[in-house]
């Protein structure tokens, strides 16, 4: 596997990085470890085929990686990768930070940034990890749309300060070069202990809901392999590996 070089290019405002890097793939244009960023993105990309409002101050940042492996070695790769940032992010700042499954940053119970992940497989092979993230770093949320404003906040406001964004720049690429490196050495960690402790909603009441059914329960943490645990209200303990979750509200 060669070497991660990062090059990066960086635009003022673009639609999508997310979008402009599968541009790259399908022209034959993408590097490994190519990383395109924005300072707006007019039509930025989250999970489920949701937006991702983008305005000047936060990080919008996408990286190609590039390999021949099977897919299976990158099972649950968005959840460990979340994981990473936490735990890089706050050794370099004075936050505390958590997660919310699959791969949200949350902190004090709001949003502050995501990761979305695509892939392009040949002959059963990954040939190329496309990971976007997006964190609001200085941006202020009531600038944001008024359904995002109040779910959401930003570095800067919980830090009361105005911080870098390439620093917070650099952090990222360390912990996904790193975490990327981890796959292809085929050394993953177990980090279900991490998990329960870093998660928004362990031991907590959610709504989880999947392609097929909307399920209530508690959350018990996660497999090995990276799927939510939930105990529903019938002591059932189902996995799930796609979905969305919500706390319950204390009543």
């Amino acid at each position: 596997m060669k070497p991660i070089e990062n090059e990066i290019i960086t635009f003022d405002e673009i639609i999508s990085t997310q979008e402009l890097a599968m541009k790259y793939i399908n022209e034959q244009k993408a590097t490994h470890g190519l990383v395109l960023t924005a300072q707006k993105q007019t039509g930025g990309q989250g999970r489920l085929e949701r937006s991702w409002s983008s305005p000047i101050g936060g990080l919008w940042m996408t990286t190609i990686y590039q390999c021949k492996l099977p897919l299976a070695q990158f099972e649950g790769f968005s959840v460990r990768l979340g994981l990473e940032l936490i735990e890089d992010l706050e050794s370099s700042f004075p936050l505390e930070i958590q997660i919310k499954w699959p791969n949200d940053l949350i902190i004090n119970g709001k949003k502050v940034g995501g990761i979305l992940i695509n892939t392009r497989i040949k002959e059963e092979l990954l040939t190329e990890l496309v990971i976007g993230i997006g964190i609001n770093i200085n941006n202020k949320t009531e600038t944001l749309p008024p359904e995002v404003a109040s779910i959401a906040t930003s570095m800067s406001e919980n830090l009361k300060d105005k911080i870098s964004i390439d620093s917070v720049q650099d952090v990222v690429l360390v912990a996904q070069n790193r975490l990327f490196n981890k796959v292809v050495r085929d050394e993953m960690d177990d980090i279900t202990l991490i998990w329960a402790k870093k998660s928004f909603s362990f031991q907590k009441e959610i709504r989880v809901v999947t392609q097929g059914e909307t399920l209530i329960g508690l959350e018990q943490g996660i497999t090995e392999n990276c799927e939510l645990i939930l105990k529903t209200k019938s002591n059932e303990i189902k996995t799930i590996s796609i979905g969305d979750i919500e706390l319950m509200r204390i009543k």
